[in-house]
């Protein structure tokens, strides 16, 4: 439904200007005094299109000149709502105590989701968060109330936000049971929010060590990676999550009790058999044919210290595109497993119903 309003939202304003420049059009030919040549109908054709692409183009950024006031109004009254929780926020040290909780993403989402509608972090970050940390220049977790984490998040900026939290939710619900109040409480490290948007290159560091990425993963506390995907993986072509990648695969040696690495989609936790059929065959097509070695970076300086950091580590890319396409397969196995076994169960029942009814009773074959 949301796909046919916004196509419905952009085409409406073209289709008048567009009957009138067919009007127009089709006086001016029927003046010619010879038949039109195909070289002016394209012209005249061509000029209808860029025109009624322009006044499209006009009536959006006139739609987002209307919003302007109304986003700067709900952003007032959510500062009112941060001041009530967290009055005095105050800077903590970078990395593993700079988490949200599910609840605080989500009471996020539910206030500005009729701004965010299907945009992404690209979208979110300089319109809501940044707005609402500005007057103490802190991340957002700092602004609403820090926590130490428990899941660490590798994601790509340019997923859906609703997708991105439906795949938190999913998990926490997963993590915490799917019944009760307890999954809100869950803790998430999300760049977004855990890194102060004021200053990034703090938050990237010196060295790969010393980044806010690495020292949340590395403070402890952090159960698990949650790698959200949807069925392009885009998040595994961005160097900073091959980065994150590379981390949860040391944690797993290293660290007794670390949950390793979760594929997380808005169906669902691959390796906790919750996923369609669709999408975990999408996702595991799509990863056995990647190679780590074309992730990319926004910035040419984190891309070389990244992939330095991987042959330093793990020797080569070839090692850990193995090392992924042995977590993807272990959890592909699972959703495999509890497919079957929901249809073994729902054979199982069917043939029970078959079995207990009785059938047509007319007088011929059951199944004449």
């Amino acid at each position: 439904s949301r796909l046919r309003s916004s196509v419905v939202l952009g085409v409406l304003p073209v289709l008048p200007t567009s009957a009138s420049l067919l009007v127009v059009s089709a006086a001016v030919l029927a003046a010619m005094p010879t038949a039109p040549r195909p070289f002016y109908i394209a012209v005249i054709v061509g000029t209808e299109l860029v025109c009624a692409l322009a006044f499209a183009a006009c009536w959006r950024l006139a739609q987002a000149f209307a919003m302007a006031p109304r986003i700067v109004e709900r952003l007032t009254q959510y500062e009112l709502h941060l001041a009530s929780v967290n009055p005095d926020p105050k800077p903590c040290a970078r990395g593993p105590g700079r988490a949200v909780s599910a609840l605080e993403l989500f009471t996020l989402y539910d206030f500005f989701q009729v701004f965010i509608r299907d945009r992404t972090m690209y979208y979110l970050n300089p319109t809501v968060v940044q707005p609402l940390c500005a007057a103490h220049r802190l991340s957002y977790a700092e602004r609403v109330g820090p926590h130490q984490v428990q899941w660490f998040v590798s994601h790509f900026w340019g997923t859906q936000f609703r997708l991105f939290c439906e795949s938190v939710r999913r998990h926490a619900l997963a993590t915490c049971g799917e019944s009760g109040e307890a999954w809100k409480t869950s803790t998430y490290w999300i760049c977004t929010f855990s890194n102060n948007q004021y200053k990034v290159e703090e938050e990237v560091g010196q060295s790969h060590t010393d980044s806010s990425f690495y020292l949340a993963l590395r403070g402890g506390t952090c159960k698990g990676t949650c790698l959200i995907l949807d069925e392009s993986a885009l998040p595994l072509t961005r160097s900073w999550c091959l980065f994150e990648l590379l981390q949860t695969i040391q944690l797993e040696r290293q660290q007794a009790g670390f949950g390793g690495l979760l594929f997380c989609t808005a169906n669902g936790v691959l390796n906790f058999g919750a996923a369609t059929v669709e999408v975990a065959m999408n996702i595991g097509k799509k990863l056995a044919g990647l190679s780590l070695q074309n992730a990319d970076a926004t910035c040419q300086v984190d891309k070389d210290m990244i992939n330095a950091v991987v042959i330093e580590e793990m020797g080569s890319f070839d090692a850990i595109d193995y090392c992924l396409r042995e977590h993807i397969d272990a959890a592909l196995h699972k959703c495999k497993d509890s497919l079957d076994g929901e249809f073994t169960t729902l054979f199982s029942d069917l043939q029970h119903a078959i079995e207990d009814d009785p059938g047509p009773t007319l007088g011929g074959p059951r199944y004449a």
